[in-house]
């Protein structure tokens, strides 16, 4: 399985239907289209949450962000796997927060991050869902959980 497949099969199971690969991630500017990798609906079907999902070193991650940036969701989220990034996590967590907030000229907060422990050649189910799970709710596009024992 591709490390996209693996993100976008993750995010299915945390999220059912609400998570949305079809016309409403895209955006056109000068007749040049941008697909994100997904969106998240609310339960009305309304655009909740642009996503991308990145596995693969820091400028596509960057790239992501800027698609995250010119997308119209009300909400932005950035999942990462860390097998090709070669770099600690936290270091690149504040670098992408400081890319993020010079993007956004601060009027956004800080991006929501969910770093997975698995990847399409090493799937991390259990691990991941519950990071889904927990940082959706943090969002507020899920009800917030307990860590399952």
């Amino acid at each position: 399985m591709s490390h996209d497949e693996y993100g976008k099969e993750l995010l299915r199971r945390v999220l059912g239907r609400r998570f949305d690969t079809g016309e409403q991630r895209k955006i056109s500017l000068a007749d040049i289209v941008i697909e994100l990798d997904g969106i998240i609906k609310g339960s009305e079907g309304q655009l909740v949450c642009a996503v991308e999902i990145e596995a693969e070193n820091l400028p596509q991650v960057r790239s992501a962000m800027v698609n995250l940036c010119l997308h119209p969701a009300p909400l932005d989220l950035l999942v990462l796997m860390v097998c090709n990034l070669r770099r600690d996590p936290a270091d690149i967590e504040k670098h992408l927060q400081i890319v993020w907030s010079t993007l956004t000229a601060n009027q956004r907060g800080p991006l929501p991050i969910i770093w997975l422990l698995g990847d399409g050649g090493d799937p991390q189910w259990a691990d991941d869902e519950w990071a889904v799970r927990n940082e959706l709710g943090k969002l507020g596009v899920l009800p917030a959980q307990d860590k399952p024992q």
